[in-house]
């Protein structure tokens, strides 16, 4: 796994600075500051903290969750967790970036 780690990290030369909320899998917090290179390596190859990420998520009061990956499970996860209006009226719309087949 490390292997695999480091090989991404070579790949992945540049800092990323979010321009929206986002909730990181490594930790379930939200994104504070520049992503790394080291992070995207070590999301390739943690375990997903999906239950934090909900308890984030329903801090947040999104108004609509994109999952940014190679599926959706999470998306049709996280429809299941929140099925009722937050304190704003909202049930967020859970929209995946790619689906399993493509």
């Amino acid at each position: 796994v490390k292997a695999a780690e480091e090989e991404f990290h070579l790949q992945v030369s540049d800092e990323f600075t979010p321009t929206c909320t986002l909730v990181l899998n490594v930790s379930g917090e939200r994104a504070e500051t520049n992503l790394t290179p080291r992070y995207w390596a070590q999301q390739v190859t943690s375990c997903v903290q999906f239950r934090k990420c909900m308890a984030t998520i329903e801090q947040l009061k999104p108004k609509m969750l994109l999952e940014v990956g190679p599926s959706d499970v999470l998306c049709k996860l996280a429809q299941k967790c929140i099925t009722a209006p937050n304190d704003t009226g909202v049930v967020p719309l859970c929209i995946p970036t790619m689906k399993g087949n493509q």
